[in-house]
């Protein structure tokens, strides 16, 4: 359950390591949920290359994992151990090109593409 201003961790390789949330779509954000995020640190750029997403910039983002537990329709119950988002861009596609840690197959509906993104499924 992600409420605006919390603190979650970036998941993936835009460069970003942690971002606080500007605009949830309801009262709260679930898995699957598209937020909107401020990023509050990132990774500096190596020599020559620059990095994808800069401190202070806002994007969109995919919620990947929750501390919530999530109640699937078999009954089963998974919760993970932080929250996590992947950026997005304004179409919807994926800004990196890898996730890291798993990802659960809820994301199947909406965001097919970031399944492809990671080696870390939960069905």
């Amino acid at each position: 359950m992600i409420l605006k201003n919390t603190r979650v961790k970036i998941s993936d390789n835009s460069g970003g390591k942690l971002a606080e949330t500007i605009k949830v779509t309801g009262k709260y954000a679930t898995i699957g949920d598209v937020i909107v995020v401020s990023v509050k640190n990132a990774i500096p750029g190596k020599v020559g290359t620059r990095p994808t997403v800069k401190k202070g910039e806002v994007h969109y983002g995919v919620v990947i994992r929750t501390k919530k537990e999530i109640i699937r329709p078999d009954g089963s119950k998974i919760s993970f151990g932080d929250n996590a988002i992947t950026i997005i861009k304004e179409n919807g596609q994926p800004l990196a090109t890898r996730i890291f840690g798993p990802i659960t197959h809820e994301l199947r509906k909406n965001h097919i593409k970031l399944l492809a993104l990671t080696n870390e499924r939960i069905k």
